[in-house]
């Protein structure tokens, strides 16, 4: 898993120190040069301006040594974010729930299956309460059933699963879904619920309060019970820009718990994520380099920070 993460991240991390080298063999190194260059690599004022000024302050004798102290000050500046998600301690009586939050095509249900396999040693149940989008609750169910775990969904013309334990509800309401999803996860001693939702555009305000009824909905049913409550967004992380908004947007309706940044290919504009977790502050809980079930690794900042200044391919094995 490491050595896929490592192959994703190199693209843009040789043409970004390749670019350090020429701004350091420069007769003259501008530190505004150098904040151009983190800015095109889409790492926000706030990090380029921090990471220039340390660069500069230090006064590198060689480009390897400039490249160095980037790593090491973007490490330092990605470590309070560096979160993730651990289940262990989850059991029936405290049980983990997650939302999984974002727009459409961001891959909140593929990395909710991620999830489930990755916890399948659990009693895991999965909500299915995007109730909107055509194939929604199909595709749920299928990950469900390749990670071993339990579902609750709309009634469809087959109810019940022999092998697996699918409860289905006739509402079409989000809301109520995720109410009878817990009170399914509550009688089967369920540790883990996680919750997928429909994909929202930040200006469908009607979408948008069905998130708030689906999270008025779990802290009644709990109430002063004992349980983890996490509200994730997933982001693409092939849109760039687009993912400042969708966090801005999901922020001011419900408190986030943090960030997943999804499809982390070859195209996905790493950089982001630094800016991201400087101008919003929240945890990055890990990241998803493919379609495979296994394709998930926690977000670590020492080793994004090393990757992604990376000039040697030979070095990413």
């Amino acid at each position: 898993m490491w050595k896929k993460i490592k192959e994703k991240l190199y693209n843009g991390a040789q043409g970004l120190s390749e670019k350090i080298q020429t701004w350091f063999g420069a007769p003259v190194s501008h530190k505004e040069d150098l904040e151009d260059l983190l800015l095109e690599a889409d790492f926000g004022m706030d990090a380029s301006t921090a990471l220039a000024n340390y660069v500069i302050q230090q006064r590198p004798t060689n480009w390897t040594n400039a490249v160095h102290l980037l790593k090491e000050h973007l490490s330092g500046l990605l470590k309070p974010y560096e979160a993730h998600l651990d289940a262990e301690r989850s059991c029936a009586s405290n049980p983990w729930i997650v939302v999984f939050l974002g727009v459409n095509g961001a891959g909140k249900t593929t990395i909710l299956g991620k999830l489930a396999h990755r916890w399948r040693h659990k009693r895991v149940r999965c909500i299915a309460a995007d109730t909107f989008r055509a194939g929604a609750q199909r595709q749920l169910e299928i990950w469900a059933q390749r990670a071993k775990a339990e579902i609750t969904k709309i009634e469809t013309l087959s109810t019940e699963s022999d092998f697996f334990n699918t409860k289905s509800v006739r509402s079409k309401d989000p809301g109520s879904l995720v109410y009878q999803g817990l009170q399914d996860a509550q009688r089967n001693n369920n540790d883990v619920i996680l919750i997928d939702t429909a994909g929202r555009l930040p200006h469908r305000s009607d979408l948008m309060d069905e998130l708030k009824k689906i999270h008025r909905v779990i802290t009644k049913y709990y109430g002063s019970n004992s349980y983890t409550l996490k509200t994730l967004l997933v982001l693409d992380g092939t849109t760039g820009q687009h993912m400042t908004t969708q966090v801005s947007s999901f922020e001011k309706i419900l408190p986030l718990s943090g960030m997943i940044v999804n499809k982390m290919d070859g195209t996905a504009r790493a950089g982001m994520l630094v800016s991201l977790t400087q101008t919003f502050k929240l945890p990055i809980y890990g990241m998803g380099v493919g379609e495979g079930i296994e394709d998930w690794v926690n977000f670590d900042a020492n080793f994004f920070s090393e990757e992604l200044f990376s000039m040697e391919k030979s070095n990413l094995f």
